[in-house]
C-alpha cells in the first residue's frame, strides 16, 4: 500500500478487507478525528453582495444537498432581480428537492409559479427546456393523482424532451426530484436512469480521487530546532585545570628527556598522549552511542498524562496531539486477528510515543495541531507500510559500537601506559626531583582534563547529531509535502462528493425495490438516509459545507399499502462497494415514536451584566446562546430515532460539530446540524416517519386525502393557463414572499378525493 493513497479500511493479512458490525440501536460507530478543508474550493462561501455571488453559492448548496440553504439563497437572488431561466431553474430544483409532494405548501407553490414563467419547451436555450420539463413532469404528476396515470401520449412527449436534454440536466432532474415523483412516472425515470447510474457511480474517476477529500491539506513541515549546546562552568573548569596541569607536566618532563642523550626517547610521551588521545576518542563515542539510544529510548515513553492540566472544556495542546496520534494508528490497527492486534499495539506504542514527542516539540509553539496532520498521517502510513509487508517497523534504536572499538580503546590504552612509562623510565635517572613533580602533575591532570573533555565532547556531539538528524527528517518531509502536494491535485470538490452519494442512494433504493420484487406503483412513499458506517470512519467536510464519511450506512424505507419494508447497507464510498446487507420488515402500526432527539450542554448560571439586564427576555437568550457558541460551551448532537412497539430501534446520527470541525470565526454550528440534518436525508424523512408513527395503519388513507388537497391546491396555482404578459403585475398578485409577484392563477379542475 502507498504511504501517499490509502483505501478506506486496509488490507488485512490474507488480502481480506475487513469491515465491523453495522451500528445498531443505540450503538454508535467510532469516529476518525476529521479534517476540515479552508478556502480549498470556495463553494459556500459568498464572496461578495453582489445577486449573481448569491446565486453561485446556492447553487453549490443545491449539489451539496443542503436543499433549504440554496432554496433561500436563489430564491432572494431571483425576487431582488437576478432573474433568467438559469435562476428559475435551479430555483425550481431547490424548492421541489429532497421533499414529498404534501411536504410542499402555499408559498412553494408560489415559488413554483415564479419559476416556471420562463418555461419554454420549444426554445433553443436549454435552461427553459429543462425549466419545462419540470413543470410538465409537475403537471403529470397531478394528473396521474387525479386519474390514477398520467396521459400516455403527454407523459411519452414530456420524456422525449427529457431524453434530449443533455446528461448534466437529465441527472440533476432525476436527482432532485426523486423525493416527489412516483408511481409509473418515477418507474419510467428509474428505467432509463437505471442504464447510467452504474456508469455514473463511479465517474470521475471516483476509486483513485474520493479518498483524497479525506486527507488534511499538505502544509510545509517545519524543521526542528535542537537545543543549543550547553556545557556547564563546572566541565570548562576541569578542562582548563586539567590542561595546565597536563602541559605543566610535559614542559617539564620534555627538557629531562633531551638531557638523556638518546633523543629518540622524546616521542615516548607523545605516543602515550596520542594513546591516551584514541582511548578516549573510542570511549567518548561509546558514551556518546549510548547517551543517543538513551535519549531515543526516552522519546519512545508515554507522556505524562496532562489531564489534570485542563479542565472539562479545554484540551491542552499534548492531549490533542495524543487524541490524534492514538486514532490514526487505531485506523490501521487489525480487528479480527487477534494475535496481529496485540504485535500491532506492541510495535506501535513506542512509534506512537516518539511522534506524538515530535510533533509536540516542533508545533507546540504554534499552538495549531491542523498544519501537522497531514504528517501525522504521512508518518503512521510509513509505519503501516512496513508492518504490514513484513519490514520491521518498529527500528529500535541501536547503540553497538563498530567492532573494532574495543579493540581500539585497549591499544590506546597500552601505547599510553608503554609510552609513559618509559618515559618516567628513563627520565628518573637524569632529574629524580623533576620527574617527581612532573609525573604527579600529568597524573592529577589527565583525570579532570578526560571528565571534563567529556562532558564537553558529549555535548557538542549531541546537539551535531540532533542538527543532522532535524536535518534529515526535514529533507525527508519535505520529500513526501511535495509527493502529497501532487497527488492531491486533483481532490475532488464537496459538490462531486455529493453527487456521488446521491448516486449510491439511488442505486441503494433501486437494490432495496428490486430485492422486494416492488415497484414504484405499489410504494407510496420513500426515504433515504444516511450516517457514518463501518468502523472508524474518516470525515471531513469544507467550510460551510456538511460532513462527509469515507463509510455510510444507508437505510431505505419503502411505504407500501402492507407495510414498512427496511433495508440498509454498508458504501465504501471511496470503491462504491455495498455490503453488509439488512433487512427488516414491520407493519405501520407496529411504530411507536419516529422523531429527533437533540444533546446539548446549556451553561444557564451565566450572571447577567448591566447591558443584560437592560434587554428583554429573547434578546438576552440571543446574547446568552452566542456567548455561550462562541466560548465553545454548547456541545450539539442530533439523532433521529425509529421507535417500534417491541422496543427495536432504528437510530441514524448526526455527527456532533464540536470537536474540531467548526471555524467558529465564520461558522455557526446550529446551521451546520441543519445542513446535516439535509445531508443525511434526516429532513425529508421526518416530515413521513413522524406521520406514520402518529397515524399508524391510517396513514395511507390520510396521505391520500392530504395528496389530493395538495394536488387541488397545486392546480389552483400552477394548473394550465396562458403565460404571463412581461408586465407581471398585470397579469398576478402579489406575493408573500418578500413583496414579488406571482403569475395570473386559473382555477384548474378540482382533484376527487380518494374512497376512504
Amino acid at each position: 500500500m502507498s504511504p501517499d493513497r490509502a483505501p478506506a479500511a486496509p488490507a488485512q493479512p490474507g488480502g481480506q478487507t475487513v469491515y465491523n458490525n453495522v451500528a445498531q440501536g443505540e450503538t454508535q460507530v467510532a469516529v476518525q478525528v476529521g479534517v476540515m478543508h479552508g478556502d480549498v474550493h470556495n463553494l459556500y462561501q459568498i464572496a461578495g453582495d453582489t445577486l449573481a455571488e448569491k446565486f453561485r453559492v446556492g447553487c453549490n448548496y443545491l449539489k451539496g444537498n443542503a436543499q433549504q440553504r440554496a432554496e433561500q439563497l436563489i430564491g432572494e437572488a431571483f425576487v431582488h432581480g437576478h432573474e433568467s431561466a438559469e435562476v428559475a431553474y435551479f430555483w425550481a430544483l431547490a424548492v421541489l428537492s429532497g421533499r414529498s409532494f404534501d411536504h410542499l405548501d402555499q408559498k412553494d407553490f408560489g415559488h413554483l409559479g415564479m419559476a416556471f414563467r420562463y418555461a419554454d419547451a420549444a426554445s433553443p436555450e436549454q435552461w427553459r427546456r429543462a425549466l419545462a420539463v419540470v413543470s410538465r413532469l409537475m403537471h403529470c404528476l397531478a394528473e396521474q393523482d387525479s386519474k390514477g396515470e398520467a396521459d400516455p401520449d403527454q407523459f411519452a412527449e414530456v420524456m422525449a424532451d427529457f431524453d434530449r436534454l443533455p446528461a448534466s440536466r437529465r441527472e440533476e432532474i432525476s436527482r432532485h426530484l426523486e423525493m416527489i415523483l412516483d408511481g409509473g412516472m418515477q418507474d419510467h425515470l428509474d428505467a432509463r436512469y437505471a442504464r447510467e447510474l452504474g456508469v455514473q457511480r463511479l465517474d470521475g474517476q471516483r476509486k483513485y480521487r474520493a479518498w483524497k477529500f479525506f486527507e488534511p491539506d499538505p502544509v510545509p513541515p517545519l524543521r526542528r530546532q535542537p537545543p543549543p549546546a550547553k556545557v556547564s562552568p563546572a566541565a570548562w573548569t576541569a578542562v582548563v585545570v586539567g590542561g595546565v596541569l597536563v602541559a605543566t607536566a610535559f614542559a617539564l618532563l620534555l627538557p629531562v628527556l633531551v638531557r638523556s642523550g638518546r633523543p629518540a626517547v622524546v616521542m615516548l610521551p607523545v605516543v602515550g598522549g596520542i594513546g591516551v588521545l584514541v582511548a578516549l576518542r573510542q570511549r567518548w563515542e561509546q558514551l556518546a552511542r549510548q547517551r543517543r539510544l538513551e535519549a531515543r529510548l526516552a522519546a519512545r515513553q508515554p507522556l505524562p498524562d496532562e489531564s489534570w492540566i485542563s479542565g472539562p472544556d479545554e484540551r491542552s495542546f499534548s492531549a490533542e496531539v495524543k487524541k490524534l496520534v492514538n486514532a490514526e494508528f487505531r485506523y490501521y490497527r487489525p480487528r479480527l486477528d487477534q494475535p496481529a492486534a496485540k504485535r500491532w499495539d506492541a510495535e506501535s506504542a513506542p512509534v506512537k510515543h516518539a511522534l506524538c514527542r515530535e510533533i509536540i516539540d516542533v508545533y507546540e509553539d504554534g499552538g495549531e495541531l491542523d498544519p501537522a496532520k497531514w504528517l501525522v498521517r504521512w508518518h503512521t502510513r510509513e509505519f503501516v507500510r512496513q508492518w504490514y509487508n513484513g519490514a520491521p517497523a518498529d527500528q529500535k534504536p541501536s547503540a553497538d559500537a563498530p567492532p573494532l572499538a574495543s579493540a581500539a580503546i585497549a591499544l590506546g590504552v597500552l601505547a599510553a601506559l608503554a609510552g609513559l612509562g618509559g618515559a618516567y623510565v628513563i627520565a628518573f635517572p637524569v632529574s629524580w626531583t623533576v620527574t617527581l613533580w612532573a609525573v604527579p602533575a600529568l597524573l592529577v591532570g589527565c583525570i579532570p582534563l578526560a571528565v571534563g573533555g567529556t562532558a564537553v565532547y558529549l555535548e557538542y556531539r549531541r546537539h551535531a547529531d540532533d542538527v543532522a538528524e532535524a536535518a534529515e527528517r526535514f529533507d525527508e518531509q519535505t520529500a513526501a509535502y511535495d509527493r502529497m502536494r501532487v497527488v492531491l491535485a486533483d481532490r475532488p470538490s464537496d459538490s462531486e462528493m455529493a453527487q456521488w452519494l446521491d448516486r449510491d442512494k439511488a442505486h441503494v433504493r433501486m437494490l432495496a425495490m428490486r430485492h422486494y420484487r416492488l415497484s414504484n406503483r405499489e410504494v407510496f412513499a420513500h426515504t433515504v438516509l444516511c450516517e457514518p458506517g463501518g468502523w472508524n470512519p474518516r470525515r471531513s467536510r469544507v467550510v460551510h459545507g456538511p460532513p462527509r464519511y469515507s463509510t455510510y450506512r444507508v437505510l431505505v424505507f419503502l411505504l407500501t399499502g402492507s407495510g414498512v419494508r427496511q433495508f440498509s447497507v454498508l458504501v465504501d464510498f471511496a470503491t462504491g462497494t455495498v455490503s453488509n446487507e439488512n433487512r427488516f420488515t414491520f407493519r405501520y402500526d407496529a411504530i411507536a415514536s419516529a422523531g429527533v432527539t437533540q444533546r446539548s450542554v446549556r451553561i444557564d448560571n451565566l450572571r447577567p451584566s448591566a447591558r443584560t439586564s437592560a434587554l428583554d427576555a429573547g434578546d438576552a437568550a440571543d446574547l446568552r446562546r452566542n456567548a455561550d457558541l462562541n466560548r465553545g460551551e454548547l456541545v450539539f448532537a442530533r439523532s433521529f430515532r425509529l421507535a417500534l412497539v417491541n422496543n427495536d430501534l432504528f437510530n441514524v446520527h448526526v455527527e456532533n460539530f464540536d470537536e474540531g470541525l467548526v471555524d467558529r470565526v465564520r461558522e455557526d454550528p446550529r446551521t451546520l446540524l441543519d445542513l446535516a440534518l439535509d445531508s443525511a436525508g434526516i429532513t425529508a424523512a421526518l416530515h413521513i416517519l413522524e406521520a406514520v408513527a402518529a397515524e399508524g395503519k391510517d396513514w395511507i388513507a390520510r396521505e391520500l386525502r392530504r395528496r389530493s388537497r395538495r394536488f387541488d391546491t397545486y392546480q389552483e396555482n400552477l394548473g394550465p393557463r396562458t403565460p404571463p404578459h412581461r408586465d407581471s403585475t398585470a397579469n398576478g398578485r402579489r406575493s408573500s414572499y418578500l413583496g414579488r409577484t406571482v403569475p395570473a392563477q386559473t382555477t384548474g379542475s378540482s382533484l376527487p378525493a380518494p374512497a376512504g
